[in-house]
């Protein structure tokens, strides 16, 4: 157990780390409304948690250098302020730049808010104490086309990068010249080779190592093909809130079986999510409960009275590996007892999850969209 608070502050580095991390883009909008509708502030004070010590560190990178990465940003990119003057001046021109950006430039936010974000993220006022250069080593200075035409140069720009968005991989198309391409992989976000998961932009990678010169005609299809992030569709706080799944032909099974069934996969699909940021064998479940893991690359997953929703529990196992999830679940409510198993790809396009299950005498034949 950790204690967080999630104010303004935070609030910037969560939106601002969707950019590289799919699971705040699969959270954040049913955790906010969670809060503002229903004042329960638990999935995003949980989301902060994670987010704030995976996201805002590098600890999980040992090859990271805080050192370079500062003086890099402090020397190369484009400062609100200019790097020859003292740091106190430096502080007036920043604060002055700041007031001149009209209130509703980074709306919700305003600019004061925005630049709140961690500095590993975004180094707005991280170097306002930098010493200023030594040396000038200007850039060298080309005009465009940067690249001859006989040189192939790959671009790959992830649609959902807000950090290196895919406007700017255009600009650096259009600067490189003709033999540049642009692919554009849709549903991934920032550094997209890192998505092992889906395995497209690695393809293409190793196609274009492989044979430079094929670049033009190269197949890029799969870039259009990433399933899309299967956001959370809602945080219920009780299992009467919880979207009941859809029924299919052969079911018997009412509402609130139905929710129970909802409510269950949606467990496991939050752990799924959380098992590669969380370091550990085991994790506590959003309202109770633990979760403890084992294996890699198949994840065994063993649920022991996890809450989803405050007055159920969801026991049982879980198998995960790439794109294939299979579960077998018990959940346990207020005069209701659901036995299930469950099927679903977690990285399908428009993919749901197949329930097949039994509560008492009611036969659960059943699907919700896939976690």
């Amino acid at each position: 157990m950790v204690r967080v608070k999630v104010g303004i502050e935070a609030l910037v580095d969560l939106v601002n780390n969707a950019g590289f991390d799919p699971m705040v883009y699969q959270d954040l909008d049913a955790a906010g409304r969670a809060l503002m509708y229903r004042g329960d502030a638990a999935p995003l004070v949980r989301l902060w948690a994670l987010s704030g010590d995976y996201d805002d560190t590098n600890d999980p990178l040992p090859g990271f250098s805080d050192g370079l990465y500062l003086a890099t940003s402090c020397t190369d990119y484009p400062q609100l302020f200019s790097r020859t003057a003292s740091p106190a001046v430096r502080a007036r021109q920043y604060a002055a730049r700041l007031a001149h950006e009209p209130a509703s430039v980074l709306a919700p936010f305003t600019p004061r808010e925005w630049t709140l974000m961690n500095y590993s993220i975004e180094t707005y006022n991280a170097c306002l104490d930098w010493p200023a250069k030594v040396h000038d080593d200007p850039p060298i200075v080309i005009h465009p086309p940067l690249a001859p035409p006989s040189l192939p140069v790959l671009i790959l720009s992830g649609d959902m990068d807000s950090l290196t968005p895919l406007a700017g991989a255009r600009l650096v198309a259009r600067q490189m010249g003709p033999s540049a391409r642009v692919v554009v992989l849709h549903n991934l976000t920032h550094v997209t080779a890192e998505g092992v998961l889906h395995g497209c932009a690695s393809s293409i990678y190793r196609s274009f190592v492989q044979d430079p010169s094929a670049l033009g005609a190269m197949d890029t299809s799969c870039a259009g093909n990433v399933a899309e992030i299967h956001t959370v569709p809602t945080n219920p706080l009780v299992l009467s809130q919880a979207i009941p799944a859809v029924p299919l032909p052969g079911n018997t099974a009412g509402p609130r079986v139905r929710r129970a069934a909802a409510v269950a996969v949606a467990a496991v699909g939050d752990e799924i999510a959380r098992w590669p940021f969380v370091f550990a064998s085991s994790d506590a479940g959003l309202r109770g409960g633990v979760t403890t893991f084992s294996g890699d690359p198949t994840v065994n997953m063993h649920l022991h009275r996890v809450r989803w929703v405050t007055d159920a529990t969801v026991d049982g196992t879980a198998r995960w590996r790439g794109d294939h999830a299979t579960a077998h679940l018990v959940v346990r409510a207020d005069g209701l007892t659901l036995r299930l198993n469950a099927t679903w790809d977690p990285f399908g396009r428009l993919g749901v999850a197949r329930l097949v299950g039994t509560a008492g005498a009611a036969r659960l034949l059943a699907q919700v969209p896939a976690p």
